[in-house]
């Protein structure tokens, strides 16, 4: 791993934390990756997101991160997906049972 990408790890694991403390139901999926351009990249997949809209379910992850996160570690996030078990299916096959 690069040195500059492991510099990310802890905020990978605090990231990974904070989430996983929120959605931690038994069909709860929270996937950190990092990835080659020094960014991190955040799937939740929770049922708590049913019924509610793209940008709802975003909302949801995002008051979290922007609540525990100073400004340096949100820049760091590259992308943030948040989908239902049903939608992660479509995507996710191996990960998740709809």
């Amino acid at each position: 791993m690069h040195p500059k990408m492991k510099s990310l790890v802890p905020l990978r694991r605090r990231i990974e934390k904070l989430l996983s403390e929120r959605f931690n139901g038994s069909h709860d999926h929270v996937l950190i990756s990092l990835t080659a351009l020094l960014r991190i990249h955040i799937t939740v997949v929770s049922p708590r997101f049913e019924g509610l809209t793209a940008e709802q379910k975003d909302d949801m992850v995002w008051m979290i991160l922007e609540d525990q996160l100073k400004d340096e570690a949100l820049y760091r996030i590259g992308m943030c997906v948040a989908m239902t078990p049903k939608e992660a299916v479509k995507f996710m096959p191996d990960l998740v049972t709809a």
